[in-house]
């Protein structure tokens, strides 16, 4: 067995110039880097040397490693050709099944080996070790196979779609407290590709990715991610759900004061003044998203000062060098401006009601053609993060003066100046998001009470606005009797064509197709009632992490669904979408000639769709949250009186408790087991964290006794889970009279009998009444 050298740090050979940080031009920072030039002097062979990462580790077995020309300084790149393995081991056991999942590859003792003829490595380092002992740098001249693979990495490196790799880079040598980067691109056999990232300032320090079509490998640069998870030494002294809360940002961003100017044509100029906070002193760099039709003029300090910065055509990140201060708060002011929106095109297309397939009803929207315009981005019009920031925003919108605009927060005031009309609105409430519509509206407000917020509809010809007032009315009245107040004063609204709603502060944008739960004639809009109950869920208790969106989405989408019996006064259509949705989620990959990969976990959270499976997060983080929320419902339900006191009580503590915060699935466990009084780590462990779903198979026998009372004997076999689930399965027995009994299984084993003497004979046995466990039952 060969001896490997080891080390933990990679190496550069030069360290940091002399040149500081301030006197860096940014644009010609960036052009170097993404211009590398292998060096014909700096080629080393390499035998038997190991690079450890994060537990994850790259053995270079026989080969030669190239360094590219340094930049100010910095050695940040080197291809190597020769044997080399990538030994990959996912940290968690849900990472090591997502692994699994995507690859269709099997793990060997949690672990799994790449074996590659190429590698590009993009590195940044505090600590600049040399490779190992007795290696010697020469010249050699530089192969084709070296180019090829420097130019196709550079290629993910910089596509508009991935992060930038260059933008890591940049942030290393620039701070002053660089810390190690990592990301390296293997070149498998059979032109297959696997990626390696290790950033101590991300989130999840550890990331693999991998192409999303492998068999194209000419023209798609972008990266799909595979896995994802924190630094193993994390994990032995907290869980993965307190490790959701760990903060890694730099920044706070606090408010955005706008000012958007629209013309005719959809041609936008906006300013806006940024106001950030760092959360620790003596940061350099900071980046940032902002739509890519909208081009930046100028970033400048509030002294008039022009701040550096750098950002590709057509990419949402940019990158800027902050001024240098004492003071922990920055003011920026971006100025830019695109061709950001346009009037929407109209058609005529079938759309089938209850989901997208075609049917039989046609809907003609050539008649909104123009009408109003459709935006490149909801929120894109202003600069963020690449993170949800709570903040505030004061906007001033400048549009034509016989158009209406409606926006998120309040409007404050509204004058005409020149031909335009100046809108202004502010959310004085800390927001994750603001957006508007724009169009040839007819505004009508609508009061049903004077203790509740009027409902305003921006409407557009064909719609029935005092219909969907009624609704959206009828859905705050029922979440405001379920949650609690919010501090909204109003309610705004405007649709568009398309399928994708969208929640903001006092303002709604809804699909002009929506879901719906049927009672015969009449139908239940699941969109606008989930997009009302993100005044509760996803604005007023937000998500701490991208695991916990479910929060938002899920919360929202059972709410939805408690609102279709408070109208419909039966429970019929309520059970009948719950099955519709167990359908789409159990049923997912069940094809006639075979199967797909499973669903994924709802901690997942986006990262559960990929290019094979691309509706797994609405499956996951919807559905399947939905039915989370339901079965703890049911697990509180009383089952002799029907009462949900319990339940309603819970939930409307968790909204009090974390109105205006960012909640964490822990959070929610914690408020759970308050009102089980039991520790529920196993249920969250089942079905927020894991992925399996159950088939309970039930048989039943019922005998006669000789005193005279009858024997009834009950099976319950758990199927298609790796270990046995833990569940409460109700179950009701129904006898010749026409009463009823109801009771719960607790089923903690592969296989479990129960029997119970009964007085009389029970007519019918249902299992799982109620749809109280998400399941597949086999009797």
């Amino acid at each position: 067995m060969r001896q490997f050298t080891l080390i933990t740090l990679f190496i550069a050979f030069l360290y940091f110039s002399t040149v500081c940080a301030q006197q860096l031009d940014i644009p010609t920072l960036y052009d170097s880097l993404s211009h590398p030039i292998l060096d014909e002097n700096a080629a080393a062979l390499l035998t038997n040397h190991l690079i450890i990462r994060g537990r994850q580790e790259i053995a270079f077995t026989n080969g030669m490693l190239r360094l590219v020309v340094p930049v100010k300084g910095n050695v940040f790149g080197a291809v190597y050709t020769g044997h080399g393995t990538f030994t990959l081991s996912p940290a968690t056991p849900l990472e090591k099944s997502e692994f699994e999942r995507q690859t269709f590859l099997k793990l060997q003792d949690g672990k799994y080996i790449f074996t590659f003829d190429r590698a590009v490595l993009w590195f940044h380092d505090t600590l600049f070790h040399e490779l190992g002992q007795g290696i010697r740098y020469e010249r050699k001249d530089i192969d084709r196979k070296e180019r090829e693979a420097l130019e196709r990495s550079l290629r993910y490196c910089t596509d508009k779609v991935n992060d930038n790799v260059l933008y890591h880079l940049m942030t290393e040598m620039l701070e002053q407290d660089p810390k190690p980067y990592l990301f390296a691109h293997f070149f498998l056999p059979e032109k297959n590709e696997i990626f390696f990232s290790h950033d101590l300032r991300r989130f999840e320090e550890i990331t693999i990715y991998k192409p999303p079509f492998e068999a194209i490998t000419g023209s798609v640069y972008w990266l799909q991610m595979v896995n994802s998870f924190h630094l193993l030494e994390e994990y032995s002294s907290a869980t993965e759900y307190e490790l959701a809360g760990e903060k890694k940002q730099r920044y706070d961003f606090l408010s955005n004061t706008i000012i958007l100017s629209i013309e005719k044509g959809g041609k936008t100029r906006g300013r806006a003044n940024v106001h950030l906070r760092a959360i620790t002193p003596y940061h350099s760099t900071l980046t940032f998203m902002l739509d890519p039709k909208l081009s930046i003029d100028s970033i400048t300090t509030p002294a008039g000062d022009h701040v550096i910065f750098h950002r590709n055509e057509e990419a949402w990140e940019g990158f800027l060098q902050l001024p240098q201060q004492d003071s922990l708060d920055y003011f920026l002011n971006f100025s830019y401006s695109g061709n950001f929106l346009k009037p929407y095109i109209g058609g005529v297309f079938r759309v089938r009601e209850g989901s997208y397939e075609a049917r039989d009803q046609f809907y003609d929207t050539r008649k909104v053609t123009g009408s109003f315009y459709e935006l490149s981005s909801s929120t894109g019009w202003y600069p963020s993060q690449t993170h949800i920031d709570r903040m505030l925003f004061d906007i001033t919108y400048r549009v034509p003066s016989d158009m209406q605009l409606v926006s998120a927060g309040r409007k404050l005031s509204e004058t005409t100046e020149l031909g335009q009309c100046v809108l202004r609105y502010v959310i004085k409430e800390p927001s994750i998001n603001a957006s508007f519509s724009l169009g040839f509206y007819k505004p009508k407000t609508f009061h049903f009470s004077n203790d509740e917020p009027p409902v305003t509809i921006y409407d557009i010809e064909g719609g029935d606005p005092e219909e969907v007032a009624k609704d959206l009315h009828q859905c705050y009245r029922l979440y405001k009797h379920l949650f609690g107040n919010t501090l909204d004063a109003e309610l705004k609204i405007a649709a568009g064509p398309k399928h994708h709603g969208e929640a903001f502060q006092e303002f709604l944008h809804l699909p002009w197709f929506e879901e719906y739960v049927r009672k015969k004639n009449s139908r239940i809009p699941l969109g606008r009632a989930h997009e009302v109950a993100h005044t509760w869920w996803g604005h007023g208790v937000g998500a701490e992490s991208y695991h916990d969106w479910w929060l938002g989405e899920a919360f929202a989408q059972y709410s939805a669904l408690l609102y279709a019996p408070f109208i419909l006064k039966t429970d019929d259509p309520f059970f009948e979408k719950l099955k519709e949705w167990k359908q789409k989620v159990i049923g997912v990959r069940q094809f006639a000639l075979g199967s797909g990969p499973v669903l994924g976990s709802i901690w997942l959270g986006y990262r559960a769709s990929s290019a094979q499976t691309p509706s797994d997060y609405s499956l996951s983080t919807y559905l399947k949250g939905a039915w989370v929320l339901h079965m703890l419902r049911m697990m509180m339900l009383d089952l002799a009186t029907l009462k949900e006191d319990a339940f309603k009580s819970m939930m409307a503590e968790f909204y009090q408790t974390y109105r205006g915060k960012d909640a964490s699935t822990d959070d929610f466990r914690k408020i759970v087991e308050k009102y089980f009084r039991a520790d529920m780590h196993w249920f969250f462990d089942q079905w927020v964290y894991g992925a399996e779903i159950p088939t309970l198979k039930c048989s039943r026998s019922i005998t006669k006794k000789p005193n005279g009372k009858y024997s009834v004997s009950l099976t319950i076999e758990q199927k298609d889970v790796s270990k046995p689930f833990i569940l409460y399965l109700p179950f009701e027995l129904k006898y010749k009279n026409g009463t009823t009994a109801r009771a719960r299984l607790l089923i903690d084993q592969q296989k479990k009998d129960f029997n119970y003497e009964l007085d009389q004979e029970p007519e019918k046995i249902t299992f799982n009444i109620m749809e109280s466990v998400l399941c597949t039952i086999e009797d």
